[in-house]
């Protein structure tokens, strides 16, 4: 019997591999920079033979690395970033390079179609708000501005449909998880919606089939098995979108868990039986991956690149060393009086202000790079805690929190998480959190567990457990009424306009 697992977590930034036993654990992984483009004129694209290459590249050297036998692998799936959107010929073969979901070109489709459905009919339909994030983005950016290309275009699909093609899957079929995130999805039928296809002008034919996660999609074919070093036949399971796998491989499937993502950005998700639509807006609705499930997300866009700021200017350009972090944990809660807010990129989740700039009040001289990163560090808590306030609101309380992502391994920071929402937050014995839940998806497709809860209890574990403080707890309640209290004042006064507007 094969008692391996492989799967592949393809990010913006790195394309990871991982070999992953039946409990679990990272047998070996290998990466691969992601082939990401950054051009003028705000074009962000990926060359798909590139991807390929390094998807296959690292998937062979995690097997080869494992020193196992190609044969003891039982499947594989795929977690992959969502909305980044790829367009294919007649033949399956790739029309012009993928556009990635951190594009924008396509907004003035997007101002568009606004003049056609409002935004609060738009978000009922999909879940998520009618933004150039988005998947329909670049489609009716390559309809609006290459007609020729788009007519050449017989289907588009995502990330997670071009790579098992790749692998051997006779067609580019996308999991409904990813498909969530396309703007084009209805989040209540979980069909294509046909309102939103005839308000944007697109065709229909042109759409992905749709499939569940976790089933059978296809095997290795002879093609792609010596490039990847996988068995040919060897079984392509439905995987997921990057942060559904993430919720997966925490483990946070019960009710009153919930997982938070820290990476570049954040994402603090729990999962839900009924579809959620936030009178707001402020909060998305997608797909859990899960038969039945949805899954709420909330999204802040600075989180690591933040901390990666810190370390550029303050630490000019040092890694935060352990005396250096040592220091920020001796700093009692509130830094000092400093108040940080993180918009480096503007404001999402819970506030949702594109104008928002990053601001750091209430410097003394008595201040240092440590208080002010202590400061970061309470901002990124804050955050979370209105997001998690919102998801109360939904009927989605959350009791715990399992944390995951490049963050993760902060212990401070941790620790201000947990006090901050008076919750307990709990790491990950396996902090590949990605590559697992497409792991577990690989192995309930592959028939080795009979369900996702009984793949999750094999699989998954919590590592180190942070506890609230009392005192921190009743400390961070008060911060945060403050927090919201100087954000409201600014934001009226119009401050972040102001500071929006380049001299």
């Amino acid at each position: 019997m094969a008692t391996l697992i492989a799967s592949i977590d393809c990010g913006s930034s790195l394309i990871k591999a991982g070999i992953l036993d039946l409990n679990g654990r990272l047998v070996c992984d290998a990466s691969r920079e992601a082939p990401c483009a950054y051009k003028n004129g705000g074009s962000v694209e990926i060359e798909p033979d590139a991807l390929i290459a390094g998807v296959f590249s690292a998937l062979k050297e995690a097997v080869e690395k494992s020193g196992a036998s190609p044969a003891d692998i039982a499947a594989l799936a795929v977690s992959s970033q969502r909305a980044s959107v790829l367009g294919l010929d007649a033949k399956g073969k790739p029309v012009g390079n993928i556009i990635s979901w951190q594009d924008m070109r396509g907004k003035a489709g997007i101002d568009i179609l606004k003049k056609r459905i409002c935004d609060a009919d738009y978000y009922n339909i999909t879940g998520i708000p009618n933004n150039p994030l988005f998947t329909l983005s670049k489609i009716l950016f390559i309809k609006n501005n290459s007609p020729d290309i788009y007519k050449k275009i017989s289907k588009f699909t995502l990330l997670c449909g071009y790579i098992n093609k790749a692998f051997g899957c006779a067609d580019a079929a996308i999991d409904i998880s990813n498909a969530s995130l396309t703007g084009i999805f209805d989040i209540s039928s979980l069909r294509w919606s046909r309102k939103i296809i005839e308000l944007a002008g697109i065709s229909k034919d042109k759409l992905p089939q749709l499939m569940r996660s976790g089933i059978p999609a296809g095997a290795v074919s002879g093609h792609a098995a010596p490039r990847c070093g996988l068995l040919k036949g060897t079984p392509i399971i439905s995987g997921a979108g990057d942060q559904q796998c993430a919720l997966i491989g925490t483990g946070a499937l019960s009710k009153g868990s919930g997982a938070l993502t820290l990476g570049t950005a954040s994402v603090l998700m729990g999962l839900t039986r009924k579809v959620f639509k936030d009178p707001e807006m402020k909060i998305f609705c997608t797909h859990g991956s899960l038969d039945g499930a949805r899954m709420l997300e909330g999204f802040q866009s600075s989180a690591g690149a933040g901390v990666n700021w810190l370390r550029r200017t303050l630490l000019a350009g040092r890694e935060m060393s352990k005396k250096f972090l040592r220091e920020i944990a001796t700093i009692k809660p509130g830094a000092g009086g400093i108040i940080f807010y993180p918009y480096f990129a503007g404001a999402a989740a819970p506030n949702w202000n594109p104008e928002a700039t990053g601001l750091c009040l209430g410097l003394k001289f008595s201040h240092t790079p440590a208080s002010i990163a202590r400061a970061l560090f309470e901002s990124i808590a804050m955050e979370t805690r209105g997001i998690s306030e919102l998801f109360k609101s939904a009927g989605v309380g959350l009791r715990e929190i399992r944390i995951t992502g490049g963050l993760a391994n902060i212990e401070t920071l941790n620790q201000i998480i947990a006090d901050a929402l008076n919750k307990n937050v709990s790491t990950l014995m396996n902090p590949e959190a990605s590559l697992l839940g497409a792991a577990i998806l690989a192995a309930c497709g592959a028939g080795i567990y009979g369900s996702a809860g009984q793949a999750v209890a094999k699989m998954t574990a919590a590592g180190k457990t942070y506890f609230p403080d009392r005192e921190n707890a009743e400390f961070y309640s008060n911060l945060f009424k403050k927090y919201n209290e100087i954000y409201i004042s600014l934001n009226k006064g119009k401050v972040f306009k102001k500071l929006s507007v380049d001299h």
